[in-house]
């Protein structure tokens, strides 16, 4: 945590709150190569923790679990839908985190089966044990699912919708009974216009995995 905060500050973003237990508590044998770029390091670092980030004015922290419950609803009974698009992808479902001397595998079966092995290398030098080797390829493959993304919707300007919120989307036609997904991205957008009804604010989410 230090040494991310470290990094931040230097490029002038301020970090808030606290990640999950072992990002305040572990000490990674972590080095920074000349002439690597601090977006890369910052992502590098964060690689194998269990929480994510929160961009904006500063960084703040967010502890999604694949069990939330929905924020907001959206469809016949919640907020109206504009335009859905939703995809069937599979951006990693198999992460091998590679230490020093060891390697754990972490996998979403069912993806695999689905669609084959996506394989990506995690590596880090602190995976010094089979304990953090197995919960780095964990959190690394928890970062592909939760931000693989699945599709977007365009909907009225909801104000109260936040990055990693989860929402509830049904659409009769398309089959979906409070089908959930996570807001991964956001997007705000105004309309101009002349006379009642013309000027509008709409807002766009890609949608991630739980």
């Amino acid at each position: 945590a230090a040494i991310f905060k470290r990094l931040a500050n230097r490029a002038g973003i301020t970090v808030n709150g606290s990640g999950s237990a072992n990002w305040g508590a572990d000490k990674p044998a972590f080095a920074i190569p000349a002439g690597e770029r601090g977006e890369q390091v910052a992502e590098r670092l964060f690689s194998v923790e269990s929480s994510f980030l929160i961009p904006g004015t500063d960084f703040k922290y967010a502890n999604p679990a694949a069990a939330d419950a929905a924020a907001l609803t959206y469809g016949p009974a919640g907020h109206p839908i504009e335009t859905l698009e939703l995809t069937d992808t599979a951006a990693g479902n198999w992460v091998r985190l590679v230490g020093p001397d060891r390697y754990a595998d972490a996998q979403t079966p069912a993806e695999v089966y689905a669609f084959g092995p996506r394989l990506a290398i995690v590596r880090s030098l602190d995976a010094s044990t089979d304990a953090k080797a197995t919960a780095y390829a964990d959190n690394a493959l928890r970062h592909r699912v939760v931000l693989d993304e699945q599709g977007a919707i365009t909907c009225p300007l909801d104000a109260g919708a936040e990055l990693f919120d989860v929402i509830a989307i049904t659409d009769a036609q398309l089959g979906l009974t409070a089908r959930k997904a996570r807001i991964i991205a956001l997007s705000w957008r105004f309309d101009r216009g002349i006379g009642k009804g013309r000027a509008n604010y709409s807002a766009n989410y890609s949608l991630g995995g739980l």
